[in-house]
């Protein structure tokens, strides 16, 4: 077998795989939420739910303007992300419904 075709079929074995799939909407959302439970910064969010600076700014404005995720400032005028108690109902909701699909 040549080696092109080899390393072919080794990309297209390891993209089948489901640990590379995309994460949908609500699955970004979550994951956000799920880590906003104590108070983030943007970079930490961002770092950590491994969102462009772009993306992330617009789910934060979503979750925000829904009222899932509030934004304070702390004494040093830094700004801070929090799942409220709307969003923990969000995470609740979501797990259920991801046990029920399985």
């Amino acid at each position: 077998m040549n080696k092109v075709l080899f390393a072919e079929k080794a990309v297209g074995a390891l993209a089948s795989k489901s640990s590379f799939t995309r994460r949908g909407r609500l699955d970004v959302l979550y994951e956000i939420l799920l880590f906003c439970r104590k108070p983030q910064h943007k970079t930490q969010i961002m770092f950590s739910c491994n969102l462009s600076y772009e993306l992330l700014k617009k789910y934060l404005d979503f979750l925000v303007s829904n009222n899932l995720l509030r934004v304070f400032e702390d004494e040093e005028s830094k700004r801070y992300y929090q799942t409220t108690d709307h969003g923990k109902r969000f995470i609740s909701e979501y797990e259920s419904i991801k046990r029920v699909l399985g």
